[in-house]
């Protein structure tokens, strides 16, 4: 649906502007967080300012790292924030002058681009892959917004926002005027001038998460460091216009296919949008109350597991929002969602710390004004669905599982049709590896060469020596799933003739999870389950892991595999540098029930 199709909103005057208009008050510098604002700025004022060097920001083109440049990159923009924060809460002046230093280097970089999203610069086609070794704006052209350029130009409209006058009275003119010189330029008019950056949604092809995230920093850079009334409406209208290309192809269930770690730059990214657009107009309560808004937000309840997992697809982190939920909760008493809401606040602490985020500067900013409930005894459903994203979620007793049917064209995504994720009692049992860190190669016709993103690193068999292939043709035949029981069809996600059949069933009651898996193929056919822990083999074909016994049948010819790992995120993720597999091997055809039970 296109929400905002023919609607026209009325703005509020600049002078009439207000950031964060439905929020409780910044927290005060005698609160126990205001505090921590200044102790946290009172680092970032001894520390040095990170250096961006050119031969750092080569190294994309040359080896494909991406991190060393991203490290000083969003290090420059954390101690900005920080100190900002410590300006807000304690009014001091104390911090202002490293403020401008900051702000200073910052104006002076030639791109705002990140060397990952450079090729983007001079091509608007975002399969391009010939990338610049070096950003080549020093003619002061911007034919392009990637998502840290916008996310920098929302930090200085923030910092004009709410400093310009202390700003004006140490340097008048030069440092106020150009923020809103260098916002215009890079980010303002570009958007306005140009209508085909992929991202956008006119290519033909369904735009992901940097639709809406884009569009919530074009917005606030407009809120903040725009004074003309007439472009204020000109921006603001646009925007929505091209976030319907974002909302119109997602599903009646509201799934994300991007995953649980990318709904938060998404749906979360469409919540800014919302919320900033209240602040333009003086509040529009109406945009809350469509139904498919109302399930793109709740689909973060439906594919929480327990504790800080989540169903683990697409590229994410096997633990995610340590941090807690805070912008969930202002989500659902917007739409009126009470378990949501109940939800959010159980993984919301009292204390909200945001030096751990590099971006959504809006959300990052209100989530400090806003009043965190005590955690509450939220009980989840027993089961959760999403027909038409095809996962589905159970929570039995100490039991939960997750299985994914869809395909192998999903933003984000791994070949992973028909895997599964089971835990007891919050331990991983079967696991899903999750993201690697990223790199060129990562974001390239190699993607599925690179560990973890190929089948064969999931709960999924090899086939014939086969593994999935990619692309959306490539898909499960069938998915279906109810309180108690689920199957896939997963066959057509290979795409060879020799695999004939492969069915997943999976079963879920209080005591026990059992995987029927049912392979037909011509040849040999390797079975593979991803463990965080070496299960301990007992006699009669039974694995020992986490508190659970894994009985297999008893004629199975099965090993235990370490995994070495050398990712670093991912041995961060996991806490270990190596994972082990279970694997069964067969031929021709395997049907075989897995018995998952707690240990007697």
């Amino acid at each position: 649906m296109k929400l905002f199709e023919n609607k026209t909103y009325t703005l509020l005057p600049y002078k009439d502007f207000k950031l964060f208009s439905d929020a409780a008050p910044f927290p005060s510098a005698d609160s126990a967080l205001g505090q921590q604002f200044i102790e946290k700025a009172n680092e970032a004022l001894k520390s040095e300012i990170p250096q961006l060097y050119a031969s750092v920001y080569r190294r994309f083109t040359e080896d494909g790292n991406r991190t060393d440049f991203e490290d000083a990159y969003f290090g420059r923009r954390t101690l900005l924030r920080t100190l900002l924060l410590g300006e807000i809460t304690e009014n001091k002046n104390r911090y202002t002058d490293k403020i401008i230093d900051l702000v200073w280097l910052m104006l002076e970089e030639t791109s705002w681009v990140l060397p990952a999203h450079n090729h983007q610069e001079y091509s608007l086609i975002a399969e391009d892959t010939k990338y610049t070794p070096l950003p080549l704006n020093y003619d002061g052209t911007y034919n392009f917004i990637d998502l840290f350029s916008a996310e920098t130009g929302t930090l200085l409209s923030l910092v004009y926002y709410f400093l310009k006058d202390k700003i004006e009275a140490k340097v008048p003119g030069a440092v106020n005027d150009r923020i809103v010189y260098a916002v215009n330029t890079r980010i303002l008019a570009p958007f306005l001038r140009l209508e085909n950056m992929w991202w956008m949604g006119k290519t033909g092809k369904r735009p992901n998460n940097w639709n809406p995230w884009i569009i919530s920093n074009v917005l606030l850079c407009c809120a903040c460091a725009e004074a003309n009334d007439m472009q204020r409406s000109r921006i603001t209208h646009k925007a929505l216009r091209i976030l319907d290309a974002f909302i119109d192809p997602y599903a009646e269930d509201g799934g994300c296919n991007e995953g649980p770690h990318y709904w938060s730059e998404a749906s979360g990214g469409l919540m800014d949008i919302f919320e900033i657009l209240e602040d333009l107009t003086g509040g529009c309560p109406e945009i809350f109350e469509t139904p498919l808004v109302y399930n793109m937000f709740d689909y973060i309840r439906k594919v929480h597991m327990t504790g800080n997992y989540f169903t683990t697809f697409a590229d994410a982190a096997p633990e995610l929002y340590k941090d807690g939920l805070p912008y969930v909760l202002r989500m659902a008493k917007k739409t009126k969602n009470a378990q949501l809401y109940d939800f959010a606040a159980q993984l919301t602490p009292t204390l909200q710390f945001p030096y751990a985020s590099r971006g959504h500067n809006y959300r990052i900013f209100k989530n400090l004004c806003t009043e965190i409930p005590a955690q509450t005894d939220y009980t989840p459903a027993d089961f959760d669905c999403l027909p038409n994203l095809q996962i589905a979620v159970w929570r039995k007793g100490g039991f939960c599982a997750a299985i994914k049917g869809g395909h192998n064209g999903e933003s984000h995504n791994h070949n992973d049709v028909g895997n599964c994720i089971i835990l007891h009692n919050a331990k991983p049992i079967f696991i899903d590896i999750g993201a690697p860190t990223y790199t060129k190669d990562l974001f390239s016709s190699k993607r599925y060469e690179v560990f973890p993103t190929a089948s064969e690193y999931h709960n999924l068999p090899i086939v014939n020596g086969h593994t999935q292939k990619v692309g959306a043709d490539y898909r499960a035949n069938r998915f279906a799933a109810d309180v108690d029981s689920g199957v896939v069809d997963y066959t057509s996600a290979y795409g060879d003739e020799t695999v004939r059949s492969c069915v997943r069933e999976i079963n879920v009651t209080e005591n026990s999870v059992s995987l029927h898996e049912s392979i037909k193929a011509n040849g040999e056919i390797q079975l593979q389950y991803y463990m965080a822990k070496q299960p301990q083999m007992l006699e009669g074909n039974i694995l020992a892991l986490e508190g659970v016994n894994i009985t297999l049948p008893s004629d199975v010819n099965c090993s235990i595999e370490a995994v070495p790992l050398t990712d670093a995120k991912i041995i961060k993720n996991w806490h270990t540098d190596t994972l082990y597999k279970l694997v069964i091997v067969g031929k021709n055809d395997i049907d075989i029930t897995l018995q998952i039970e707690p240990e007697i």
